[in-house]
């Protein structure tokens, strides 16, 4: 299945990795807006954060596979239509799968 992540670097990295290792093809599509945010108001991390090429790199040399990334703003429609038209998924999401809340 084709799933593409919205607001993909600040989701956990397991769901990602979770979907990526199930054979999922996984796009992540996001404008980096809160790491620009957390490098502003705290430059001197005590863990830094790798960038989210530099880890989903890291994922594809462990694992064989790949995480697409996209960066860009969801508002920009050329951007997202041309991201969309190229990937053609059948499933997005915005909640990882961890953040859901189990209904009664």
């Amino acid at each position: 299945m084709k799933i593409m992540i919205l607001g993909g670097e600040a989701t956990a990295a397991a769901d990602r990795l979770h979907l990526s290792d199930a054979g999922h093809d996984v796009v992540i599509v996001d404008n980096l807006c809160r790491r620009r945010f957390d490098e502003k108001s705290c430059p001197t991390s005590l863990t830094p954060i790798r960038t989210i090429e530099e880890r989903v790199a890291a994922w594809e040399e462990v694992s064989g596979k790949k995480i697409r990334v996209e960066i860009g703003d969801l508002l920009d429609w050329e951007f997202l239509s041309r991201v969309v038209a190229e990937f053609e998924p059948r499933r997005s999401s915005t909640t990882p799968s961890s953040a859901r809340r189990p209904t009664r």
